[in-house]
């Protein structure tokens, strides 16, 4: 049913009234384009009454530079035959101009009518230009966002590359001071062990600030390849079992007899569970108990961190994996990216991880990799 039709049995009156009501401009043109019908949204829109425009043209109402196009337009249209409505302009918007002179950006439909030999064209226009100012500023914020993301990126690359080298050289030489240090001084081996954790912790930092702008920028990189899930444990117990020696953590593993392949950049997997166990560890409580697991579940392989800590509210577990968050913000070993960048590289996997935790019952940190995940 064409709209004409569905409209036929409406009482004249009514039309008027729905017409008045509408938030649209609406304008009738006759084939000389001659304004036949003004209704009180256009004139809302253009900032004239109905009298003032009746029988004039309606080029009255577009910039000079757009008429003659708009008359093309219109004739075009209006020689179809084509009672089908239809945008007028389906690339750039359309331009009107106000009775004082002020250009408005308008979408604009139109319609062929047909009455009693005589053909009317019916235009409805709505102003848009308040939406588009807002969608250009949008454009031109985020246009700045990311160029200044960009820089900074840039700048933290460069500032952690040129940190590390130094770092580095730190380390070497506290390694050959802890070397030559003698078996009885035990103050000066001390010391040089606590210079080489805050090394340690400093290093972390600024892998965690390189990371970080890689992830923005989109330029986090994976080399996957198949690796046995057992085998990327042992790995990771053999890099933290120190590190829990050190900090008294007591470590238990937990992992099915069988357990499938997975596709996985080893490097970065092995980085995100060390991680999650370094967690648990520091906010494990005074006598911290960790359980690493690793099972079998029906989509994949499930890693699983579990300590007995304070656990977190669940405000504090929404923000978990929020970049630079921390629940304790005068906690001074890291810069709260660690859990972020956990989760960029499991969701770089096609993975998915989650933290289930409850205030006294310590957090279990969890993600999923999928065995068959390409």
């Amino acid at each position: 049913m064409q709209g004409g039709e569905a409209l036929a049995g409406v009482p004249p009156t009514l039309l008027a009234a729905l017409i008045r009501l509408a938030s649209d401009a609406f304008v009738v043109v006759d084939e000389a384009q001659v304004i036949t019908f003004f209704s009180e949204g256009a004139e809302r829109l253009f900032g004239y009454s109905h009298a003032e425009v009746l029988g004039r043209p309606v080029e009255l109402l577009v910039p000079a530079r757009y008429r003659e196009v708009h008359r093309e337009h219109v004739r075009g249209f209006a020689a179809t035959g084509d009672a089908t409505p239809r945008r007028m302009a389906a690339g750039p918007d359309l331009v009107g101009l106000r009775r004082d002179g002020e250009e408005r950006i308008v979408e604009t439909s139109i319609a062929r009518v047909a009455h009693d030999g005589v053909v009317h064209m019916v235009v409805g226009l709505r102003d848009v230009t308040d939406q588009r100012r807002n969608e250009r500023r949008v454009r031109e914020l985020d246009q700045k966002t990311q160029r200044a993301i960009a820089a900074r990126n840039e700048v933290l690359t460069v500032v952690a590359h040129d940190l590390r080298n130094p770092l580095h050289g730190v380390l070497l030489r506290v390694d050959a001071l802890v070397a030559a240090a003698g078996v009885g001084d035990g103050a000066a081996r001390a010391s040089l062990e606590a210079i080489r954790v805050s090394i340690g912790h400093m290093d972390r930092m600024i892998q965690d600030l390189m990371d970080i702008a890689r992830v923005e920028s989109d330029r986090l990189r994976l080399a996957r390849t198949p690796e046995r899930a057992d085998a990327v444990i042992d790995e990771v117990v053999a890099i933290y079992r120190p590190i829990a020696s050190r900090d008294r953590v007591d470590l238990s593993i937990e992992r099915d007899a069988e357990l499938p392949p997975v596709r996985i950049d080893r490097t970065r997997i092995v980085r995100v569970i060390v991680n999650l166990l370094s967690n648990a560890g520091k906010f494990g409580g005074a006598e911290p108990k960790v359980t690493l697991s690793v099972a079998r579940v029906p989509d994949g392989v499930r890693f699983a961190v579990r300590d007995r800590g304070p656990g977190m509210t669940p405000a504090d577990s929404e923000r978990a994996f929020d970049r630079f968050w921390q629940a304790d913000e005068s906690d001074e070993r890291g810069l709260g990216l660690g859990l972020s960048i956990c989760k960029s590289i499991v969701e770089a996997h096609g993975g998915r991880i989650s933290v289930e935790s409850a205030l006294g019952h310590g957090s279990t940190f969890s993600f999923v990799i999928d065995t068959d995940a390409e």
